[in-house]
């Protein structure tokens, strides 16, 4: 099947003077940039990836294995000449640590590796048929040059979430032995046990952190960390810790994360 593939770009130079941002006579000349190229591609999800330190060193989905740019890829990337890097990839994680995979599956295990662990999250959807996603990159006097990507029609269904809570959850589930079934009642779970409610619906269509509260919980100092077969939960500064051979068969239902 051939892809259908369309390209916009356009750059947008605005001259002004920004009161309280650094403004000087130097900057009379100076510009705010952004460049846009679109593409249309077929069976896609998006999501995000959250955690309170570190960025994704690469994604994984479907057996796709997905390096996020390199520093010196990132230095001098220029979306004119360098979205293939972005848009002729499997996927691409953009720099509000959003990201999209095309030809994408919709019973799936998605993962974010990072330098010293990694981050699961299952994912059961629905992948758009087709769409068009757009990678913009976005340069200013301050020197930044933001890497962003959009997708043009999205629907929850087609979204996932890879973060701490999905992570405890996907282990809890059975890890690779688990199933979406599994894995969603470990959400209920987590979501009752810490008080992040409300069970029904589960976070089921995985947008972002799904509510505020998980996000306060992480915001506020709390953890939840994964070692081999333990997991350790962190609230106001006292952890708790758990096995997750204790929580297989029937272990799920009836052991407490904290007793």
């Amino acid at each position: 099947m051939s892809r259908a593939k369309k390209s916009y770009h356009w750059v947008l130079m605005l001259s002004a003077v920004i009161s309280g941002c650094g403004y000087s006579v130097d900057h009379a000349l100076d510009y705010h940039e952004k460049q846009e190229v679109t593409e249309a591609k077929s069976n896609v999800i998006t999501g995000s990836v959250y955690t309170t330190t570190g960025k994704a060193v690469s994604l994984k989905y479907h057996g796709q294995n997905l390096r996020t740019l390199t520093p010196e890829q990132r230095a001098s990337f220029n979306v004119s000449s360098d979205h293939p890097i972005a848009l002729d990839q499997d996927g691409f994680l953009d720099d509000n640590n959003n990201f999209y995979f095309q030809k994408a599956n919709t019973n799936e295990v998605v993962s974010a590796a990072f330098d010293t662990y990694t981050l699961y999250s299952f994912y059961q959807g629905t992948p758009i048929p087709v769409t068009d996603v757009t990678i913009s990159q976005e340069r200013d006097w301050h020197g930044s040059s933001k890497l962003t990507i959009r997708v043009g029609s999205g629907w929850p269904l087609s979204t996932v979430s890879i973060n701490p809570f999905s992570n405890l959850s996907y282990w809890l589930g059975g890890g690779s032995h688990g199933s979406y079934a599994t894995y969603s009642k470990a959400r209920n779970k987590i979501d009752t046990e810490l008080g992040l409610g409300p069970v029904l619906p589960t976070c089921w269509s995985e947008v972002s952190l799904c509510n505020s509260k998980h996000l306060e919980f992480l915001q506020q100092g709390n953890t939840i960390a994964v070692a081999g077969d333990q997991f350790t939960i962190t609230r106001n500064g006292t952890p708790c810790t758990g096995n997750f051979s204790n929580y297989t068969g029937t272990g799920l239902d009836t052991k407490p994360l904290c007793p």
